[in-house]
């Protein structure tokens, strides 16, 4: 079961490609998001606005579309994490290494 979860992982992206997701569930602590058909994301509450928030409810809806890019690929635990403002803000740092 686990090589059938790192292979659909390996289909997901790379570490800070953008992707369209799917809101399936909020949670007190974040959203997690469908990348494709049985592999999840999470999104923290501290990555879904560029603005403290209250809680995940207060700007995501289940079943909403929404782009995430990702931000860290753990295929030991199998964890995704995914960020809305990182596409929402882009860092200084990122404004120089373009340069």
């Amino acid at each position: 079961m686990q090589v059938i979860l790192l292979e659909k992982i390996a289909h997901v992206g790379d570490l800070g490609d953008v992707v369209k997701v799917k809101i399936v569930k909020l949670m007190t602590f974040g959203a997690f998001a469908e990348i494709i058909p049985g592999v999840d994301g999470l999104i923290h509450i501290s990555q879904i606005a560029d603005r403290r928030i209250e809680k995940p409810g207060d700007v995501l809806t289940e079943g909403e579309m929404v782009d995430a890019k990702i931000t860290a690929i753990d295929e030991e635990k199998q964890k995704i994490s995914l960020s809305i403002r990182a596409l929402l803000a882009p860092s200084v740092d990122e404004d120089a290494d373009e340069e």
